[in-house]
């Protein structure tokens, strides 16, 4: 989400699988948390979706971390700190729409809105934009670790992770829900480093298959009461789906030609415009919601198609809009404004 690379196919269809589970799950929770729906298969949906669905981002950004922006073991600082400048003005752009609007709409706005929610965005984030936060703060935590010791702050990070997914810790602040999501990128950036190596990878995917049938059959009837071994299971069940993914798209996308498969580049299609619809779906799934309360819909299918197809097709138009009319990096990369310095050899030739 956010990466522009010399594109890898089969990542923009995973980014494409991957966004569409977000949508999804997000029309399910604000069905479900506006009271329009009380059906209690999406509670279940939120759930269980909730699981793997922005794992996959995660892993996704490790991957690409190590694609764009390390080279020979070495990191590319100029370039990941303009990555995270980006993501700043975004965070902070799209903090101050999201407050305005819900205060315009606080009638129809799931939960309350205050002037303090808008002054602790600093350490708290609004709903979705948690991502580009988290994301940010990882950035800033591998810098610190390619200067110093990488693989030793790596496994201690990714050690901690683990732990506070399996205790359950739940974090207030942004800032440090980090440390939940910080593993998948972990495990991401490992599957870049070891590309060519099958081996590392498979004994990835049998180690978490192993720590999952520990849970449920080892500990039995347990894993479903005992809250640390449901949360473990549930990591390593993300982990796993995550795994299946990666392998299942890159295999998909080599053996297809995907300019003739019109499913597969929809999603690759989707997959490059992934920011702008997880940056814009919400305003849209927002604007449809107080349509289907006054129209009395009680179709609950009908109800999720019009939240997940308005979420989808909308983001996707106003960007080609924005392209069109040239404003497409003002919304979406706006460090592309901020004029960069030259170098003393660029100037001494144009002198």
């Amino acid at each position: 989400m956010g990466f522009i690379i010399g594109r890898k196919k089969w990542i923009d269809f995973l980014k494409g699988v991957a966004i569409l589970l977000v949508v999804f799950q997000h029309s399910c929770a604000s069905l479900f948390n506006s009271g329009i729906s009380t059906e209690p298969i999406l509670k279940e949906m939120v759930v269980g979706i909730g699981v793997f669905h922005m794992a996959i981002f995660f892993e996704l950004a490790g991957y690409v971390f190590g694609l764009v922006y390390v080279k020979d073991g070495y990191l590319k600082d100029k370039k990941l700190i303009e990555q995270i400048a980006n993501f700043f003005i975004l965070y902070i752009g799209y903090s101050v729409l999201r407050f305005l609007i819900k205060i315009i709409f606080r009638n129809e706005a799931n939960g309350k809105i205050s002037l303090m929610d808008f002054l602790t965005i600093p350490v708290k984030a609004f709903d979705e934009l948690w991502f580009l936060y988290v994301l940010i703060m990882i950035y800033l935590i591998c810098i610190f670790a390619y200067k110093t010791q990488k693989k030793m702050i790596f496994f201690l990070l990714f050690v901690a992770s683990v732990f506070c997914n399996i205790l359950g810790i739940a974090f207030y602040y942004t800032s440090l829900l980090s440390m939940q999501y910080i593993c998948f990128f972990i495990i991401g950036l490992f599957y870049y480093e070891n590309e060519t190596k099958c081996e590392a990878k498979s004994v990835l995917i049998i180690a978490e298959i192993v720590g999952l049938v520990i849970c449920i059959f080892v500990f039995g009837s347990n894993c479903l009461k005992n809250e640390m071994i449901r949360n473990a299971a549930k990591l390593l069940i993300g982990c796993l789906i995550c795994d299946i993914l990666f392998f299942c798209a890159q295999k998909v996308t080599a053996e297809c030609n995907c300019g003739k498969k019109h499913f597969i580049r929809t999603l690759c299609y989707l997959g490059e415009n992934s920011l702008q619809i997880y940056l814009l779906h919400v305003y849209f799934t927002s604007g449809i919601r107080p349509i289907i309360k006054h129209l009395n819909i009680h179709w609950l299918l009908l109800e999720l198609l019009l939240l997940f197809v308005g979420g989808v097709i909308t983001p996707v138009v106003v960007g080609y809009v924005t392209k069109k009319i040239g404003l497409n990096k003002l919304f979406f990369h706006p460090i592309a404004y901020i004029p960069k310095k030259r170098n003393t050899i660029e100037k001494a030739a144009n002198n």
